[in-house]
């Protein structure tokens, strides 16, 4: 189960890296916004969602122990930009609206839940 800690706070580490990459070397990492706000809003929350259903298919984890790792997974990285903003900037959120926050949080959210809610009845109908 220790391997599902760390593919499940996979992105989390992503993070840090490309943070950390970006504040202690002082280079000027850009990365495309576009490209950002897909892989944190799609590919994580899609990869999140294959990690736990492979988890949840071997009985190795319940279904409301998965979507809160997979939330948490969501707000830590939330947590991680506002924490990165902070120190760049000086402020919390600054010239970024709140909005992009939300949606940050509230798409990825859906995904998850709707995700494995067709994991849920894919496998009540199947009985895997």
């Amino acid at each position: 189960i220790v391997l599902y800690w760390l593919l499940n706070y996979a992105p989390i580490f992503l993070q840090i890296i490309l943070f950390g990459v970006s504040l202690n070397i002082k280079i000027d990492f850009n990365i495309n916004f576009g490209v950002y706000a897909i892989i944190n809003l799609f590919v994580f929350p899609v990869y999140l969602l294959l990690v736990n259903a492979i988890y949840i298919n071997k009985k190795m984890l319940s279904f409301t122990k998965g979507i809160s790792c997979m939330l948490s997974v969501i707000i830590l990285n939330i947590i991680l930009i506002l924490i990165t903003h902070k120190i760049q900037t000086g402020y919390f959120i600054g010239d970024v609206p709140e909005g992009i926050y939300y949606l940050l949080i509230g798409i990825p959210t859906i995904i998850i839940l709707i995700g494995m809610g067709i994991i849920y009845f894919l496998r009540k109908k199947f009985g895997n």
